[in-house]
C-alpha cells in the first residue's frame, strides 16, 4: 500500500465580524460568524476572500465547536471558487497547540482550478486577534479572523 501524505496548497486569512448569537439549542449553543473578507495565497493560486459567507458554529457541551463555513474565493485572474469547510475546534485547547481541523471541499468551473475538485483536502485553523496575534483563552473576546492552511491529501 502507498503511504498517505499532505501537500501544502495555500494559506487564507479570513476576516470575520462579531458573531450572531442564536443561543442555546437542543444540541449546544449556536452562533453564526459572518465572513467579511480576507486574502489567500499559495503556489498556484492567489486572491481575495469575497465578503458574504459565514461560519455556522455549534458549541457542544464537551467544549468542542463544530464549524461549517461556506464562502467564496476570487482569484487574481477572476475565477470564483466556492468553499465548504466543515470540522471541529477544541475550545479548551486552542491552536496553535490545540486541535482545530476541517475538511474543505471546493466547487469551481474555471479550467485552471478544477484540480481543486479532484482531490481530498484537510486544513488547520488558528483563530486570530489580528494578522500577527493568535487568539488565546485570555483574549478570545477580540477574535477578528481565522488563519487557515489548506493541504491536499496525497
Amino acid at each position: 500500500m502507498s503511504s498517505i501524505g499532505l501537500e501544502f496548497v495555500f494559506h487564507a486569512y479570513v476576516t470575520i465580524s462579531k458573531e450572531l448569537e442564536i443561543g442555546p439549542v437542543s444540541t449546544g449553543i449556536r452562533n453564526i460568524a459572518p465572513i467579511t473578507g480576507g486574502t489567500f495565497e499559495g503556489k498556484n493560486l492567489k486572491g481575495i476572500v469575497v465578503p458574504g459567507g459565514a461560519d455556522w458554529q455549534l458549541i457542544r457541551a464537551d467544549g468542542i465547536m463544530e464549524v461549517e463555513a461556506k464562502y467564496t474565493l476570487k482569484t487574481d485572474d477572476n475565477a470564483l471558487i466556492y468553499v465548504m469547510n466543515n470540522g471541529i475546534i477544541n475550545l479548551q485547547e486552542l491552536p496553535p497547540s490545540g486541535y482545530a481541523r476541517t475538511c474543505p471541499k471546493f466547487e469551481v468551473s474555471h479550467d485552471k482550478y478544477t484540480w481543486l475538485c479532484k482531490s481530498l483536502f484537510v486544513s488547520t485553523i488558528t483563530p486570530m486577534v489580528d494578522e500577527a496575534t493568535p487568539m488565546t483563552l485570555e483574549n478570545k473576546s477580540m477574535l477578528s479572523a481565522v488563519s487557515v492552511n489548506f493541504y491536499r491529501v496525497t
